[in-house]
């Protein structure tokens, strides 16, 4: 190939490495921010996970529910998590305070009426589309380093990394006490993840193989 395009930084910056004498540009996936309209209201204590049924997203509910439910549940009864996507499936039995949503034709209004998204995970590879999909629509995640792994560096990010069982429940009761500003959460997407923003290198290179005789 003359060229080559990543969908992350880290893994273009991983290939450049390994093909020094290729072109390799980066072009991460793309997102449009949906800001929560009137009359919507987010619930102070409601939290969302969204996923499939894979094998990481259930592993890192297990130890969520666990490890971390409890303790929160203990601190704060009327907490409640929704679980949308087909991973509530993978539970005979969800632990009290907790919902499937399932798949739903439209995420906006679940996501938009959370107050937190988690990412649990412990294992996984490449970027988690679901927190593109948590920070567009105005939402901050507490997740676990292999969560946020693949998002774009930015110390605005809408990102609360908790690795432990009781950081990532500390993180979570102040993020419910002390909302982060949505506003954030969609400006970070504006900033880095705008069509014309991650496709810009694309672009460039498609203007450059045309140009070149």
């Amino acid at each position: 190939a003359q060229a080559i395009v990543a969908i992350q930084q880290d893994e273009a910056e991983a290939i450049r490495a390994l093909c020094p004498e290729r072109h390799v540009v980066a072009a991460p996936m793309p997102a449009l921010p949906a800001p929560r309209p009137p009359g919507i209201e987010r619930d102070p204590a409601r939290l969302i996970f969204l996923g499939s049924a894979t094998l990481p997203n259930l592993d890192g509910l297990r130890w969520f529910f666990a490890e971390i439910w409890p303790r929160l549940r203990g601190l704060r009864p009327d907490i409640h998590l929704d679980l949308a996507g087909d991973c509530g499936m993978g539970f005979d039995r969800l632990p009290p305070g907790v919902r499937r949503l399932g798949r739903v034709d439209d995420l906006g209004p679940a996501l938009h009426r959370a107050a937190l998204a988690i990412a649990p995970l412990r294992a996984g590879s490449g970027l988690k589309i679901k927190l593109l999909d948590y920070a567009r629509h105005g939402l901050w995640t507490v997740g676990t380093q292999a969560s946020l792994a693949g998002m774009i560096a930015d110390p605005l990010a809408p990102l609360i990394e908790a690795d432990t069982t009781g950081d990532f429940a500390e993180q979570i009761l102040e993020g419910l006490a002390a909302p982060p500003a949505e506003d954030a959460a969609l400006a970070y997407i504006r900033a880095h993840y705008a069509p014309a923003t991650t496709f810009a290198p694309l672009f460039d290179l498609l203007d450059a193989s045309r140009a070149a005789p």
